[in-house]
Order: structure tokens, then C-alpha cells, then sequence
């Protein structure tokens, strides 16, 4: 619950499932309580979530990232079977063909993507398994109208998201990156990632005389904390913009910094993490493009 001047006030919560999952509730948010509870295709699952708070359900598509497909490994032996439940029931499902689901339809006929839903609004996000991905774009523009600022400063082309970090815990909580990886074509409908390669800052000599082929696909990526991150003393830069920790494929785990803990459960204390490059500027027509999984790891 939340306090606001004296009065109780019920958090915004989501829970969400994927569209390969095997029990809880089939249906959507627009269902009463008593539909949400009778459309279980097995237990009765954490139902009291909607009396007691203000609580939307989700069923979301599978996502094409890693970390959404963690649930292969809980159970491999039924992979295939589960992802009947996108077009079918739980009695189509090998050795559950004696469940009486409480719906008539497959978990497919409600999902959605997890992008289309606004994640904002809600003050926490119950997942089961792992339903959400985390994805933060970066681009560097190669088209820029503007080249300069007020002040005569060269634009930064290069465009990156934020990553908010929250400690809800009453103690410190340490943040790593336990790795960084490229996502391979064939996880990802066949689509050109191979082109974008990351590579170390001082592998390249001058990044302004890049040729037009290499500024297409080279890019230096680095990570550094905006705000709030206590950061690791023993790391060799200061993890600010001018001194990011670069990224590169495979390397080994690293700890960043501290997130300090919440002073109380309604007032978590925050850190934001972005990205900074360094790129070639001879664009050619065309783009290219690099998908990977950065996985952080908190304890």
C-alpha cells in the first residue's frame, strides 16, 4: 500500500504471464475477478492480488530474447507441447489431457506484445517466469539536418536510452554486468544483425577518417551512470560519459557499482545507467544493425 497524506491507497500492479505458460488464468484485464478465477487452466494462482490491490492480467506473446525463454530450461522435455497453448487449450498439452480448463480458449486468443502495454503506470510488475524483456535502443543518426548546437558545439548523433535501476530493499544491492553477448541471426527471423560490430575504443586509430564501409560497421559502445550508482572503486574508469566502461562481446563479469537501499518500501532509491559511443563519421546510404543481450546481474 501507499500512504499519500494519511489515506491508504492500493498500488497499480501487473501480473503477467507468456503465452506459453501452462496453468493460471486465461483472459485480460477487462475480466471480473470471479471470470479471471474461473478461467484457470489449472490453479487457483495468486487471485487475491485483484481484491486486495488494483491489479491488471496479462497474457503476453513470447518474446524473442533470452531471457524470456529461461523456461526451456526449467522444463526442455516439453518445449514443443507448451507452445500449443498459443493456438490451443491445456488438454491438448502431452500428459495434461485431464485438466478441465476453465476456458474455451487458448492463451493466443488474449496475448499481446509487450510493447503495447503502458508499464508505466503500474508501481510493480509480477512476472511469471520471465514474461517482460528489457530493451534499450541506441542509433546513431547519419542524417543529422543540424550539425551543431546554440553554442557551436558539434551534435552527438549517437542516440541512446535510459535504463531506470530501482532498490526496493531495505539494504544495498550490488549491480554487475554478468555478460555481454551477440543475438545470432538465426534467433532472430533471419534478420541482418551481422553487420554491427563493437569493438574496443583504441582499436581504431582515428574514428574521424573512418572509410564510408568501416564507419558503417564499427561502433564502440560504453556504459556509464547517469545518476544514483554508487560506483565500484576497484573499476579502472569513473563510469561517467567521458569515462564509460566499454563494452565487448564475451567479456568477463565486472561490478559496476552500489544502489543504495530505499529509505522505506514508497521511496525506492533510483539509478540511471545509459550508453555513450564512439563511431565513424563517412556514413553511406543504407543502415546496419546489432542486436545483444547485456544481463545484469544484482545480489
Amino acid at each position: 500500500m501507499k500512504v499519500v497524506k494519511g489515506k491508504m491507497i492500493k498500488m497499480k500492479i501487473a501480473l503477467v504471464k507468456q503465452d506459453v505458460y501452462q496453468d493460471l488464468y486465461v483472459g485480460n484485464k477487462d475480466m471480473s475477478l470471479v471470470e479471471l478465477l474461473y478461467s484457470s487452466a489449472g490453479r487457483v494462482g495468486p487471485i487475491s492480488l485483484f481484491d486486495e490491490y488494483d491489479c491488471d492480467f496479462y497474457i503476453v506473446e513470447e518474446e524473442n530474447t533470452s531471457e524470456c525463454h529461461v523456461w526451456e530450461k526449467v522444463m526442455p522435455k516439453m518445449v514443443k507441447e507448451f507452445r500449443k497453448l498459443k493456438t490451443q487449450t491445456v488438454k491438448s498439452v502431452k500428459g495434461m489431457d485431464f485438466h478441465e480448463p476453465g476456458s474455451d480458449k487458448p492463451n493466443g486468443y488474449y496475448a499481446v506484445k509487450c510493447s503495447s502495454i503502458d508499464w508505466s503506470k503500474y508501481d510493480a510488475v509480477i512476472s511469471i517466469n520471465v514474461s517482460v524483456p528489457t530493451t534499450i535502443p541506441f542509433q546513431v543518426v547519419t542524417n543529422l539536418k543540424k550539425k551543431e548546437d546554440d553554442d557551436g558545439e558539434d551534435l552527438d548523433p549517437f542516440i541512446s536510452g535510459v535504463m531506470n535501476v530501482k532498490n526496493n530493499n531495505t539494504s544495498d544491492v550490488s549491480v554487475s554486468i554478468e555478460s555481454f553477448t551477440r543475438v545470432e541471426s538465426n534467433t532472430t527471423k533471419n534478420r541482418n544483425y551481422d553487420r554491427l560490430e563493437i569493438v574496443a575504443p583504441n582499436s581504431v586509430s582515428n574514428w574521424n577518417t573512418l572509410s564510408e564501409d568501416e564507419s558503417m560497421k564499427k561502433i564502440s559502445l560504453g556504459i556509464f551512470n547517469k545518476e544514483g550508482l554508487y560506483v565500484n572503486s576497484n573499476l579502472d574508469v569513473e563510469l561517467t560519459k567521458d569515462q564509460p566502461l566499454w563494452l565487448l562481446e564475451n567479456m568477463d563479469e565486472i561490478k559496476l557499482g552500489t544502489l543504495k537501499r530505499a529509505t522505506n518500501l514508497s521511496n525506492p532509491y533510483v539509478s540511471k545507467l545509459s550508453f555513450t559511443s564512439k563511431h565513424g563519421k563517412n556514413f553511406k546510404g543504407g543502415s546496419s544493425k546489432g542486436k545483444f543481450n547485456l544481463v545484469f546481474k544484482f545480489e
